[in-house]
């Protein structure tokens, strides 16, 4: 069956267009955009006029390309910017118009997606954990004991740490640490309820794939996923960008559009996610929640 599975984010939209079968799948289309659908969430608890805009632009180049493939089954899902929203019904309309359907869907859905889609192929890594950077939450997964997924997500993303915390590019000392010392805190205040034991993570979402972009210094590609990062890195690009302008980083090969203002908030989870389980390294999925979903239709 050729399938249409949308992945509606807070910062970016991804739709993927691919053929299922019992064998697995395989991808004929992959695209993201940057919508930033959380803008200002955090405060207003509704979506930006702005923001629909961009998710009407989206929707309408969706549509289209949807309808070339001659796609026989098109399923979309919204996570943590729609959750927070009082006129999330707003998006469904949207979607609706462009014959999208959308499902807003709760954090242990996502969580169970999340997993399935970032761990495809990956799965001979032992005891893998699934740490999923998005603009509004993050998700941290795994398996239990009795081999079910379990995941818990927390109000830390790249676009709501920056609107939080970050007022100037490049990012002083201070916003920095504002940042470093919130997500610590987030991460032990839920600590008794995250996965004890993981021996190997896996990051997806955009700020692991673009950061494993700009490493490489090449656009993005599909051969980053399984790409390995090791936290010293991570950190070295830290001190990098964060003395940067947005101009600047804008201008690095591999940086997309609408992704320079919020990098460096993203990365500084995914260093504190790797202190906390005392990693020295992650693994770069490109795939996710879109997979999860297209696997589900």
């Amino acid at each position: 069956m050729r399938v249409a599975a949308l992945d509606l984010g807070s910062n970016s939209f991804l739709l993927m267009i691919c053929d299922v079968k019992e064998s697995g799948l395989t991808v004929l289309h992959d695209e993201s955009v940057i919508t930033r659908l959380g803008q200002g969430v955090h405060e207003s608890r509704g979506f930006h006029p702005d923001a629909l805009i961009r998710a009407e632009e989206a929707f309408k180049g969706f549509s289209k390309t949807i309808a070339r493939f001659n796609v026989e089954k098109t399923t979309a899902v919204s996570t943590s910017a729609a959750r927070d929203v009082k006129n999330g019904g707003d998006l469904i309309s949207l979607g609706e118009k462009y014959k999208i359907p959308i499902r807003i869907i709760e954090g242990q859905k996502e969580a169970e997606l999340t997993f399935l889609g970032a761990t495809y192929d990956l799965e001979s890594l032992p005891g893998l954990g699934v740490v999923d950077v998005g603009g509004g939450s993050t998700e941290i997964i795994s398996k239990d004991k009795d081999n079910q997924i379990v995941g818990f997500s927390l109000d830390i993303g790249s676009v709501r740490l920056t609107e939080q915390f970050i007022t100037k590019h490049p990012v002083s000392d201070k916003e920095l640490l504002a940042v470093q010392t919130h997500v610590k805190a987030q991460l032990q205040a839920i600590s008794p309820k995250l996965p004890k034991k993981i021996n190997h993570l896996v990051a997806t979402a955009g700020t692991p794939t673009t950061l494993a972009c700009l490493i490489n210094n090449e656009p993005f590609s599909l051969k980053i996923h399984g790409q390995v990062l090791p936290l010293s890195v991570i950190e070295t690009w830290l001190e990098r960008l964060s003395q940067m302008s947005v101009k600047e980083r804008e201008g690095l090969i591999g940086m997309p559009k609408g992704r320079a203002d919020v990098i460096v908030a993203g990365m500084i989870i995914l260093i504190e996610t790797l202190r906390y389980y005392k990693k020295g390294e992650l693994t770069v999925s490109t795939k996710g929640v879109r997979y999860g979903v297209a696997f589900e239709a």
